[in-house]
This record gives C-alpha cells, structure tokens and sequence, in this order.
C-alpha cells in the first residue's frame, strides 16, 4: 500500500486503485476545507456521469468495510467513480482491515486525519473535495443502498446542477447488512425558528431540510457554493444550513423516491450500534445556521438570544450567489409553516376557569400553577380529512337509536349492535370497513355524513407549545402528555379541539378535566372549561406577513 503523510492527514490508496497526488503541505492551515496538490477541480471528463460516494468514519472497522462492499457490489462499475473513507483518526487506522477485505474493484480511497477526530463535517469536508466525479454523495458509514439506488439519484442531478437529492432512508439489519424489509422510511424534514429540525411526510418530492449525512449534490454545485460553512465543526448542523443555503440561492432539494438507503439506527439495546467516539468540543452549529440565513427573522432564534458567531464568509458567499432573503424559504414551504401553525395566529396560555390558574410544563406533561409562569401554547397541524367542526362534536357524543340486531363489519372482524358496538378509542384501524372513524367515535357512515367537518390541509388540529417542537399527544388521567409534532395532523394521538365552551376535546373522546388541584380526563358534558388568555400575534408571524408585502411574494408558486 502506498501512502503520503503531511500534517495531520494522510492519503492512502489500495493496490489497483488510482493513486492521486500527494496531499497539500497547506492541508494543516485549513483543516476545514483541505485540497488535494495537483488535482485540478472540476477539470477532466474521466469523472462525467460518474459519482463519487463520500463515508465518513470513525472507529467502526467493521461497518465501514460492510458499507464499501454494498455500495461496490451494488453501483455499476460504469457509473461509480470512487469510494473514498475518510478516516477520522480512527485507531487502528481503517485502511488496514479495508486493505485485506475490499476488492479492487471497488475503486476505493482512503483519507485519513491523523490528528482526528475532527468531526463528521470537517470529514465530509476533505472527501467532498477529494472526489472527482461529477456527481458526490455522502452516506454514513453504516449504511447498506439498495440496488439501483443511484439511478433516479443521478437523473435529478442531471436534470439541474444546484440541487440536493436525498435517499428514501430505511433501517438496517446489522447482522444481514441489507434493509430491514417493512421497515419504513423517512426523508422530508422541517426546520423551525431554533434551527432544530424534525422529519414529516407528503405527497411532494421537494424538501425544506434534511435529517442529516445522507445528500447528493453536483461536484459544481458543491464548488460554487463552497461545501459546508467552513466554521462548522463537530457534528450537525449542515444538514439545515446547506439545504436552506441551496433553496436561497437558487436551488432546490428533492428526494429521490426510488433511491432507498437503509442506515443503521443507534440504540442502547443494540451496544453494536454505540458511537466509538467521544466528542471533544462541543460548537453551536445550529447558531452559525440562524446567523447566516435567518435574516429578519433572527431575533426569534432561541427567544432573542443572538448568536455570537462569526459567519462573515457565508455572508459574503450569499452576497456573491445573490441569494434571497430567509422570508423566501417560508414563503416556499407555507403550506408547512402556516398550515401546520408554525407560524401561529396567535400564542396564549391557557387558564382554568374554576381554579384561575394556568398550565406549566414539568418533564413531558403540565401542572396548573400561577398563571404569570404559565407556559404559552398555540394551535398546531395540519387538519386530516374528516376532521370534526367544533360546533359539530356535540354530535358526536349525542345519543343514537340503537342497533341491538344490526351486524357491521368494523374491518377485521364483526361487531352485532351497529358502529357502536365496534371497539371505541382506536380509530380507524378498528373501525372502517361499513363504519367509519370520525374524530372519537366509530359512526355509521350514514351518521358521520351529518357530521360538518373542517377543510383539509388547513389549520389546526392540536396543540403545540411555542418556540418548541412538542406537540400534546395522548390524554391520560393526569393531563395532556408530549411528543414530536406531526405537523400533517395524521396522529391520532395529537389531535384536540378546544371548542367555543372552553372544553378541550381529545381524539378518545374525552376532555381536559381538573381534580383535586390537579389534572385529569374525563366527560366532556361534565369537564372544565379553559380560557385563552393574554393571547397575541407573534413576532415571527407579524414579520412573515410584513415580508411577504415587502418581496412581493404571490400565491401563485409552489407551496410545499
């Protein structure tokens, strides 16, 4: 095996595979966005229609040689250009094992920081500037694709050069190496005001952010709009930054439906899947990303807090690509932030009639306390077909004549009494077939015809705190519990109505209640009524409307 040493980084490459030229000496001065000597950037047509697969990795010897060998044995030779490791300071180095395990057909190179580890974006970072073929796509370092994963990949980056493509993220069975089958997947995230992300799903391909290293781009695009912000360090950050820089500046990003890539999810009861690592700094990435981009709207980061960052590179970046204002962003993804309520008519605590005191957050669920430390609350996701008007859940709750010889078919089985007799507090997964699940009731469908329902896709059908992603989700015997928002309103769970009494309904049936100083479910005929108070229209919604007047923004261009 030959190698070339510099300072803190070496070259390596396996017998059969091209050797490039040495590593710049300046390597060191510019850890964040290092250069290979004598490799001219974007010159040549060997790497044309090619893509290079970019895997960071850090101590996991066996994973990376599994995720070569799956990305070699599943990209046709005419189209891969390259695989390149880039070792993080892994100990012992990664290219002995891959040296002795991977053929040379694989067409792999290995980059090694040896003073590492410097962090998965400094990682990305040397292996996006090594690559040579036109196309480069960066995976973790356990990951297995699945066959033909890179064909759509390559046809939406041919199609237009400042793009993203994301993959079809399934999960991976470690022991097999291959997709878990049934497993689900994931791709499409949102991004709210603090720059944290989360994953939710429709029927577009385009895609606000992402979830993180899974992301193929041109090799042109990633020169012209420099990588990664070269002050990142660490781990994360980049997976909103470089999408929300990429939509800016007159891109966009998309995921690639037919391109399945199953990753390796961490979890403690699997100690295989444990990080090898220990992170030795700890950077605020996510700052650097509301900085940089969030513009009019950067006050709302973190309740005011300002970032103390230095992004003057990335602003100068924006002002050469003449990149749009963040306003654009939201204004391209409305359907997500006004729909769903991220962009709220209005934020109010919610007070007990009976008690005049207020709901607090403690852990994952509420107290009532004093309403000046109450917590600020506002209506949330998006309203699913069938969704019930407020006025029309006393319906819902009103006697019906009974069935006691009617037999129904609830779906999987046979319930004799009509819909009611169909297990209640499921929804539609045990009842459908001759009735139909209508908010908390399992209903005729000539009985949930009567019921008035909400437009879908529009606002809202939950709950959210502010300035946070949890949603309510679940209504037990002490209060409303929390989750992750499912801004599409598809989870059951986490949809509540407060309707004009003051009641607030959950999706069982049954609504907020107070006992004993505390909280509690029970009947909505006989439940507390609520109050929202000190309500108010948010800064980030007021600026939102003032800038859509400002730019000129329409209604006519795409939403989601």
């Amino acid at each position: 095996m030959g190698d070339v040493r510099t300072s803190g980084f070496f070259l390596s490459h396996l017998p059969g595979a091209p050797l490039l030229p040495p590593a710049s000496p300046a390597l060191a001065a510019a850890p964040a966005s290092p250069a290979l000597r004598g490799v001219e950037r974007g010159a040549g047509a060997e790497g044309q229609g090619r893509i290079s697969v970019v895997l960071p990795c850090l101590n996991e010897t066996h994973f990376a040689v599994q995720t070569v060998q799956s990305f070699c044995n599943r990209t046709p030779s005419e189209v891969l250009q390259e695989i390149i490791v880039v070792d993080d300071g892994s100990k012992p180095p990664l290219s002995i094992e891959l040296q002795k395990r991977v053929d040379p057909r694989c067409r792999l190179r290995v980059l090694r920081h040896e003073d590492g580890p410097r962090g998965l974006m400094i990682a990305k970072q040397t292996g996006g500037d090594a690559a040579t073929g036109e196309f480069i796509g960066f995976y973790d370092c356990h990951v297995a694709p699945r066959k033909g994963w890179h064909a759509e990949t390559i046809q939406l980056l041919q199609a237009k050069s400042r793009r993203l493509v994301i993959p079809m993220i399934g999960a991976l069975n470690i022991d097999t190496w291959d997709e878990i089958p049934g497993g689900g997947f994931v791709g499409k995230c949102w991004v709210n005001f603090n720059a944290d992300w989360w994953w939710y799903d429709d029927e577009s391909d385009y895609t606000p952010v992402i979830s993180g290293g899974l992301v193929a781009t041109t090799r042109s695009w990633w020169q012209e709009s420099g990588g990664f912000d070269p002050g990142m360090h660490g781990w994360g950050g980049e997976n909103t930054e470089q999408p929300i820089r990429t939509w800016l500046c007159g891109g966009d990003v998309l995921r690639a439906k037919s391109s399945v890539v199953a990753h390796m999810w961490r979890t403690e009861a699997d100690k295989r899947t444990i990080a090898r690592y220990k992170i030795r700094e700890r950077y605020d990435n996510v700052a650097r990303t509301a900085a940089a981009w969030f513009d009019e709207f950067l006050p709302k980061f973190r309740s005011g807090q300002t970032p103390n960052v230095d992004v003057t590179k990335t602003l100068e970046l924006k002002k050469r690509l003449e990149c749009k204002p963040f306003a654009y962003f939201l204004h391209r993804f409305r359907k997500i932030y006004l729909k769903s309520g991220m962009l709220p008519e209005k934020v109010f605590r919610i007070r007990s009639r009976s008690t005049n005191m207020c709901l607090q957050r403690r852990d994952r669920a509420y107290v009532l306390t004093d309403c000046s430390g109450g917590t600020w609350f506002h209506r949330a996701n998006m309203i699913p077909p069938g969704f019930p008007q407020a006025e029309s859940l006393s319906r819902l709750v009103a006697p019906r004549p009974s069935s006691p010889n009617r037999l129904v078919s609830c779906g999987g089985h046979q319930a004799m009494g009509g819909c009611d007799a169909c297990p209640q507090g499921h929804g539609s997964e045990w009842c459908n077939a001759d009735c139909k699940w209508v908010f908390a009731v399992c209903l005729s469908h000539q009985e949930a015809a009567k019921v008035a329902t909400e437009p879908a896709e529009t606002c809202c059908s939950g709950i959210r705190e502010w300035n946070s992603l949890d949603c309510w989700a679940g209504l037990t015997g002490k209060g409303p519990e929390t989750a992750l928002c499912d801004v599409t309103g598809h989870s059951t769970s986490q949809q509540f109505i407060f309707d004009a009494d003051g009641h607030i309904w959950h999706g069982t049936g049954e609504c907020l209640g107070v006992k004993d100083g505390g909280l509690k479910k029970g009947q909505c005929a006989t439940a507390e009524q609520w109050d929202m108070l000190e309500a108010f229209e948010p800064f980030e919604t007021k600026t939102y409307k003032a800038a859509v007047v400002k730019y000129g923004l329409t209604e006519d261009s795409p939403d989601h």
